[in-house]
């Protein structure tokens, strides 16, 4: 399950992506300090979701366009997959990071980028950003 997001899209933006990288509509990214964005990492300030795909077979996958992406606030509510760890009813309020691969949320220790908002179960949670670009 990619992350969700829960609240009316605004903000919408555009911006180069960084060359020869692949991406899945709906990934957090994050800029990589050359002025490009990039995946999303852990501690890294999130700057939004990514609206397109990008892969290996696209006629500008070497290049540097621009792409859309929805730029992230801190009071967008996100549906994510637990993809390390093993949520609780208890971690509400504390924050975490992106997983592997930036496919959803880390809980195996404490973070800088999403607020645990509510608990679903044990797999699946509402985040916030904390830590936005």
């Amino acid at each position: 399950m990619k992350p969700y997001l829960m609240t009316k899209w605004e903000d919408i933006d555009y911006a180069p992506k960084l060359n020869s990288q692949a991406f899945e509509s709906g990934q957090f990214i994050s800029y990589n300090g050359l002025g490009f964005f990039k995946p999303l990492a852990p501690t890294e300030e999130v700057l939004g979701q990514i609206l397109t795909d990008v892969t290996s077979g696209d006629d500008d996958y070497a290049e540097n366009t621009l792409k859309p992406y929805q730029r992230t606030r801190i009071e967008f509510k996100f549906l994510m997959k637990v993809v390390t760890g093993t949520a609780t009813s208890a971690m509400v309020g504390l924050v975490y990071d992106i997983g592997a691969g930036s496919a959803g949320l880390d809980v195996s220790g404490v973070g800088t980028q999403f607020i645990l908002d509510t608990f679903i179960d044990a797999s699946t949670v509402v985040v916030r950003p904390a830590l936005v670009s």
